[in-house]
């Protein structure tokens, strides 16, 4: 008969809280290159603000917004990221209408949708689809290398 004895130590708090400062520490450097690779796609200047690292409930989040604002305080980074017009990348937020019924002042009318040119708007740039790839890949290699 053989019989062995393995004696073990729990150590998963530890190692828990290891890992879980190897994520911080590179879930806020790749936030930081992907704001970076976003403002070197971009021929804009985007005023990139870093959001840290915060817990949720399933995990932790971080990520960049543009605070760069047009005149009328829209959102311009909207705009050159997905481009407009004819020039649209995005998804629309719902079917398009050729014609529509239109009531001002008591007065109904129908309304047509005009052609747009596809050379009309601003051509989509991507920047904040290139700072995802960018921020993923970091985040990725950095935790590989460090487990």
């Amino acid at each position: 008969m053989i019989q062995a004895t393995v004696k073990g130590f729990e150590r998963f708090p530890e190692v828990d809280a290891d890992i879980e400062k190897l994520v911080l520490e590179a879930l806020d450097y790749a936030t930081l290159q992907a704001a970076v690779a976003a403002q070197g796609s971009s021929h804009l200047r985007l005023d990139i603000e870093i959001d840290p690292a915060t817990p949720t409930l399933d995990g932790y989040t971080a990520g960049l917004r543009s605070t760069r604002r047009a005149k009328d305080g829209s959102r311009l980074a909207v705009y050159y990221d997905k481009g407009t017009l004819g020039q649209h990348r995005g998804e629309l937020k719902g079917r398009r209408h050729q014609t529509w019924q239109v009531t001002r002042k008591g007065t109904t009318y129908t309304a047509h949708r005009h052609a747009i040119d596809p050379d009309e708007g601003i051509p989509a740039e991507g920047f904040f689809a290139a700072a995802r790839r960018v921020g993923k890949k970091v985040l990725l290699a950095r935790i590989d290398r460090g487990i």
